[in-house]
């Protein structure tokens, strides 16, 4: 019964942790910078700009004009 109790904890753990990670997206700007957005970008559509968090924790906002391409990337964060 221990061992049924421990391995359901296991897998619940691990059900949570795969839900609580964030997609990797690559934003690139008209001026060939890149970025690692962790989670899908967000358009302000009033202020025409897209804000996102950065790998290190840092908000990242540009005009909406200046983006090029949003992708996907593989991996979690």
């Amino acid at each position: 019964m221990k061992r049924l109790s421990l391995l359901t904890v296991l897998i619940l753990t691990l059900v949570l942790a795969a839900a609580c990670s964030s997609t990797l997206y690559q934003v690139s700007t008209d001026k060939g910078r890149e970025y690692i957005a962790v989670g899908k970008p967000e358009l302000n559509e009033k202020a025409r700009t897209y804000t996102f968090k950065d790998k290190n924790g840092n908000t990242v906002i540009l005009n909406q004009k200046e983006v090029t391409e949003i992708k996907s990337i593989p991996g979690k964060y």
